[in-house]
């Protein structure tokens, strides 16, 4: 069995949410992008932070908690969910939009702990994860514009 399939035989889709916006974005509102974003362009911030919970204590909230950080998040810098386009004179800029933030949940049987002893880096990077036993994970891969 490999290594991927090891992890999903231990996880479970709760659900994939999408989370907007609650501000309408200025029509025709770009952001140029620096020297120092086109330098970056090929590079990414992937990271999993895991949180371990009071026993006993339901994850659901603070999940519910998460998305409404997300969504504050993207009331101030609708730039997250921009379109990248690239300029006649070859430079990156990102046109805001209302688009969204796809997030799934999942709960992954054990603690927190037992999942760092055997992690999937590549798959926890694409889930938030609640732990039966207590605990959670947010993985994040994103794009890093520096401006």
């Amino acid at each position: 069995m490999s290594k991927i399939q090891s992890v999903s035989d231990q996880i479970t889709i709760l659900c994939k949410r999408t989370v907007v916006s609650t501000k309408p974005v200025q029509p025709e509102k770009f952001h140029h992008l620096s020297a120092l974003d086109w330098v970056m362009e090929p590079n990414r911030i992937r990271m999993v932070y895991y949180y371990k919970t009071p026993p006993g204590q339901a994850v659901g909230p603070v999940t519910k908690k998460l998305r409404e950080s997300i969504l504050e998040m993207l009331n101030g810098f609708p730039m997250v969910t921009g379109r990248l386009l690239k300029k006649d004179e070859g430079q990156w800029m990102i046109k805001w939009n209302d688009a969204r933030v796809r997030l799934v949940e999942v709960r992954a049987k054990g603690s927190v702990e037992g999942r760092l002893r055997r992690v999937d880096t590549e798959k926890e990077l694409e889930l938030l994860t609640e732990f039966e036993e207590g605990g959670l994970a947010i993985g994040l891969s994103c794009t890093v514009p520096t401006s």
